[in-house]
């Protein structure tokens, strides 16, 4: 809990993006599937969510983040469930495929987006195209 209070609000100071303009990285706590998920984020546009594979965080996009935003896109790095800052599920049935999958629709869903590229490192992504 307390690891999510200091993720909110905050910004990360980002490396500079190919146009050579700082983009900041802001950090913020976003309720999906009944648990709270820190995101970074950067720019605006059509959106770009960027999953994270075993054991990272976010910060393994911290240079497409800027990059992204530089070329116009809402590009969303969060911390899938029970990393980083986003809540741990209380049993193993929670880091089910399909819970995972309800994580990253209900987060979308938050953002009022009906259609988003998706980038991962995953290694079994079979529960991304269901």
């Amino acid at each position: 809990m307390a690891n999510q209070v200091t993720h909110q609000g905050a910004s990360t100071p980002a490396p500079r993006s190919a146009s050579g303009v700082h983009e900041a990285v802001r950090h913020r706590q976003v309720p999906t599937n009944g648990i709270s998920m820190h995101v970074a984020e950067a720019g605006s546009g059509p959106v770009v969510v960027l999953l994270h594979g075993f054991p990272e965080l976010w910060y393994s996009w911290r240079h497409q983040l800027p990059a992204l935003a530089a070329a116009g896109y809402h590009a969303v790095a969060p911390d899938l469930r029970g990393y980083g800052g986003t809540d741990a599920s209380p049993s193993d049935e929670g880091y089910a495929p399909s819970n995972l999958a309800a994580d990253v629709v209900g987060l979308l869903g938050a953002e009022g987006v009906e259609q988003a590229v998706i980038a991962h490192r995953l290694k079994d992504t079979r529960w991304i195209n269901r």
